[in-house]
């Protein structure tokens, strides 16, 4: 309840985004004194530390938890707005790339954590969702809403306030129920409709349409090189960790835990990436690997790699629209969105990569 221990690599600090990745765990982590420490769903507290405390709402305890370790550091001025828009930008590129979005839903992913998140498995980005990378777009979403709605005299922390002195202060917890209605005495608005689609149900965020309140845009910037649809291994860099469904490794064969041996039947070493990125998209390429002791040959065609997402401002914005960017991320809309110095964090390029 009084103290946390945030430990990172000292050598973090040195670069820019590896050092607003690690201000991010600090404000991750801090923001939880309120978020789960006190303003917390029934199962999380008091805990029988006994067995598992199950709970359908992580994706408000963990995930509106990751939006404001965002939020809160472009508040203070810490992060630009180029970088707090590509840091939500690459929660999109998660959400984007993890086909489990399809199938599970965030209250699904938030109850099964005890049975899947933390012992994932080789297909767990093929059949489950992150409750906090979807918890975080969530509650971007829930937020733009409210600015939108009340012109900007509400947004999502007043109705954290609100959920905090009627419970917290009131010695209770809050449930679904306490969560929609909210919404209701904080803006006058119903969002049961949206709780049911979005927390309840797996499939698409509206993205684009709820970023079009801020004048924005969802741009790919689209890549020519080719890509497998894989993952690989962070202990060996050949073998495959996971296939992403509807990939062209996937459509092929190609299985986890394959180990490649070479392309077009020449050796790879420790060259896959490039390699793989050299080839043509839609031309025909042959991948041997070894499984199970034997050496396989499959045949497939590369497609182009997942675009890298920005958002952009859009030129037609009305006057309102650009009213809620600004009240929405602290800046004026007159201020360039500029990405070209912008780099990913390490942790994420080695986490999230596919080839």
């Amino acid at each position: 309840m009084s103290s946390t221990h945030c430990i990172s690599d000292p050598f973090l600090f040195r670069k820019r985004e590896d050092y607003l990745s690690v201000l991010e765990l600090f404000s991750h982590e801090f923001f939880h004194l309120w978020n789960v420490k006190r303003l917390r769903p029934k199962p999380l507290g008091p805990f029988d530390y006994s067995k598992e405390n199950y709970t359908e709402m992580l994706w408000f305890s963990e995930g509106f938890t990751s939006y404001y370790e965002l939020l809160a550091i472009r508040k203070a001025l810490i992060s630009s707005p180029s970088e707090f828009l590509r840091a939500l930008c690459r929660e999109i590129e998660i959400y984007k790339n993890t086909p489990g979005r399809l199938h599970q839903s965030a209250s699904e992913s938030s109850f099964d954590t005890w049975i899947k998140f933390y012992k994932g498995g080789e297909n767990a980005r093929n059949s489950t969702i992150s409750y906090y990378n979807k918890g975080a777009l969530l509650a971007m979403l829930l937020d733009l809403m409210l600015i939108k709605s009340t012109d900007g005299k509400k947004r999502l922390q007043h109705v954290m306030r609100h959920l905090y002195t009627q419970t917290y202060r009131r010695g209770r917890w809050f449930d679904e129920p306490d969560f929609i209605d909210a919404f209701s005495r904080v803006a006058d608005i119903d969002i049961s409709s949206f709780y049911s689609n979005y927390m309840k149900k797996p499939g698409e965020l509206p993205l684009e349409d709820y970023l079009g309140y801020a004048g924005l845009r969802l741009d790919g910037e689209i890549s020519r090189d080719a890509c497998l649809y894989i993952m690989m291994s962070a202990d060996n860099p050949l073998t495959i960790a996971a296939v992403l469904e509807g990939g062209p490794a996937a459509d092929a064969g190609l299985y986890p835990r394959d180990e490649i041996i070479a392309v077009n039947g020449t050796r790879i070493k420790d060259d896959l990436k490039d390699r793989i990125a050299e080839l043509s998209v839609g031309s025909k390429v042959e991948i041997t690997v070894a499984r199970d002791g034997r050496l396989r040959r499959v045949e497939l065609i590369p497609k182009m790699r997942p675009p890298k997402i920005y958002l952009k401002q859009k030129k037609e914005a009305s006057g309102r629209q650009r009213k809620v960017y600004e009240n929405w991320c602290y800046a004026r809309w007159d201020v360039p969105i500029d990405y070209s110095a912008l780099r990913d964090p390490e942790n994420y390029q080695k986490r999230y990569e596919i080839i």
